[in-house]
Parts: C-alpha cells; structure tokens; sequence
C-alpha cells in the first residue's frame, strides 16, 4: 500500500479527480493529463459502511483508490487499526501476479473506491506504454522499498541469517 496526494475535490468525478502517484521525485511524476488517463480506466465504486470491498484469500484482480471514507484492513476478521488516508491504494502488486489476496478491505463508514483492474491495464498498456510503464516502474520500487523495511524488522529479531533464508526461500 502506498498514500496518493489529496484529491482536489470532495465531490469527485473522473473529470476533477487528481492525484499524484510518484512520490519520489527520483521517479519523475505523473503529469495532469496522465493521471487523468489513468483515471479514465478506472471504476468509481461505492460501499456503504460495513459492506466488504474484497476478501481476504480472493484472488487479487486490481487495486483500489480509496477517494471518500474510511476503510478497515482486516486480517482473520480482526481489523489492524490503522487509520488510511484519501488517495492510499490498496492492492498495487496485482497487475502482473496470480496472487490470492493477504487481507480484506471493509467500508468502515460509507466509501468510495476507484478500481483499476487487470484487464484495465492491459487496455493501459496497449493504448498508453509509457503510462505502464510508469505505473510497473513505481510499483516494482515500492516492492523493493517494501521488502527491505520487512528485511530490516525481519533482522532485528530473527537475526540476518534467519530473515535472508526466509527471503531467498522462494527467490
């Protein structure tokens, strides 16, 4: 998971909503136009509170924007208790895996998501390969940038040895 910037406007249409989805700057950035692009192979969802955006151990099929509300990651229908923020995405890794989903995401008060699903980002990379791209390249670096913090704590309590056998087990 990673945050987005603010979206510009509390009612929100494809049309005004703007985020920014590099942070680094060593990234370069998404320009106005191209998250706009982005967004035009997006879903709008709504969930009223207590509805399940996905489930825990579905198969991951896309990632969510979260624009309005407040959603709960629940792992074993027990939430975490971390407050997200307008713009985190949830499932960025989903693109180009078969992977079955490590949480579920449940509409705390009631929500509004955007979806990007794979069958929109194969549209993305046959209409817009630069924007894939970028898209690949970030999400591919917040994996990196995910797995060495997870090394880090892994090390700090395991021991080095320990959490390089548990990262290499399946590399």
């Amino acid at each position: 998971m990673f945050n987005l910037k603010t979206f510009m406007k509390k009612k929100l249409s494809k049309k005004s909503l703007s985020f920014q989805i590099f942070q680094d700057d060593s990234f370069g950035s998404l320009t106005n136009n191209e998250q706009h692009k982005l967004l035009k192979y997006a879903h709008k969802r709504s969930y009223q509170a207590g509805e399940m955006i996905f489930l825990q151990d579905d198969p991951a099929t896309g990632m969510y924007i979260l624009a309005e509300g407040e959603v709960h990651v629940m792992v074993n229908n027990a939430a975490i208790g971390k407050k997200f923020e307008i713009g985190t995405v949830f499932g960025l890794f989903t693109f180009d895996s078969e992977i079955k989903r490590w949480y579920s995401l449940k509409a705390k008060t009631n929500t509004v998501v955007y979806g990007l699903f794979k069958p929109d980002f194969e549209t993305i990379i046959a209409r817009e390969p630069k924007l894939a791209f970028n898209l690949i390249r970030y999400s591919n670096r917040k994996a990196i940038d995910t797995l060495a913090s997870l090394y880090t704590e892994l090390a700090d309590s395991i021991g080095a040895e320990k959490s390089l056998s548990i990262i290499f087990k399946d590399y």
